[in-house]
């Protein structure tokens, strides 16, 4: 439903009698401010002198409609989501705090490298931005579909233990956790990425790695459920592996059937933050493209 609202902008005042215009232009009905306007910049035109405005030049088209009496109409929506001062200042301010954090998160390459004061420098910040969460029911929410790149992931306390390498999985897949050992030392890890679908229940866990110099990317498939208004139960089913100009390879996870879930705590059109099952806090950006295009 729409509020319709009819402001008529006539001049003040009454008692002057109708200019003649020229072609083109409106008549007008003057005030006496307008009429002594009009004596004061005839006088000072006498005198070799010009009146200085008080306010910059409004358009043509605009000026015609404030002389003219113009009656404008417009719409103003009655929806509950119509955005507000307060709304619109909000969203200013978070916008900062993203920018903020990603600045802060960028050196810790996806929080692998992060001291104990960064960390909970971090936290804070995820915390703070979580408070602010315009999406009160995410799992329900468009925004959570698509692919999001990993920015930064921690456990919920500051730990210089945890490796999110080797010690948790967590709702995005660890770049170098398939190649422990000898290989670890091979593979170096470029990015880290998950697309969710809640239209058809699918997800998808992509680590993307060089190893001897040739681009490759470890995919975990599964199906995902929504649970809850926020949390989304996710069920792995089986594992990709692609080096470029090498070969493709698939094996099921039927015997394993690995499963979890993801809370997501805060969501907007761009910006993710969750938390998995396995104690894990990530922070996800929305990417453009396909990451599974080497």
């Amino acid at each position: 439903m729409f509020l319709v609202v009819a402001i008529a902008l006539v001049p003040l005042g009454s008692g002057a009698s109708r200019l003649g215009t020229r072609r083109g232009c409106v008549s007008v009905v003057p005030c006496p401010t307008f009429s002594r306007d009009i004596e004061l910049s005839a006088l000072l035109r006498r005198r070799g002198l010009r009146a200085r405005p008080e306010t910059s030049v409004r358009p043509r088209k605009e000026r015609l409609r404030a002389r003219s009496g113009f009656r404008e109409t417009f719409r103003i929506p009655q929806r509950s989501d119509a955005p507000s001062i307060t709304s619109i200042a909000l969203k200013e301010g978070t916008i900062e705090k993203k920018i903020k954090f990603i600045q802060a998160a960028a050196p810790t390459k996806r929080g692998t490298n992060a001291s104990l004061m960064l960390q909970q420098q971090l936290l804070d910040q995820i915390e703070e931005l979580e408070s602010l969460n315009p999406s009160p029911e995410p799992a329900d929410s468009e925004h959570i579909n698509g692919w999001w790149s990993l920015i930064y992931q921690s456990t919920p306390e500051p730990s210089l233990k945890w490796d999110p390498n080797t010690e948790v999985e967590g709702p995005f897949l660890a770049a170098l956790k398939p190649f422990n050992g000898l290989a670890k030392e091979l593979v170096k890890g470029k990015g880290n990425f998950q697309k969710i679908d809640t239209n058809t229940g699918e997800v998808q866990n992509l680590a993307q790695f060089n190893v001897f110099g040739k681009p490759g990317y470890l995919n975990i498939f599964g199906s995902c459920e929504r649970v809850s208004a926020t949390r989304v139960n996710v069920r792995f089913e089986s594992v990709d592996l692609r080096i470029k100009g090498v070969g493709q390879w698939n094996v099921s996870l039927s015997w394993v059937n690995p499963e979890g879930w993801v809370e997501t705590t805060y969501l907007d059109s761009d910006f993710r933050i969750g938390r998995g099952d396995k104690g894990s806090v990530f922070v996800a950006a929305r990417t453009k493209g396909d990451p599974t295009n080497l």
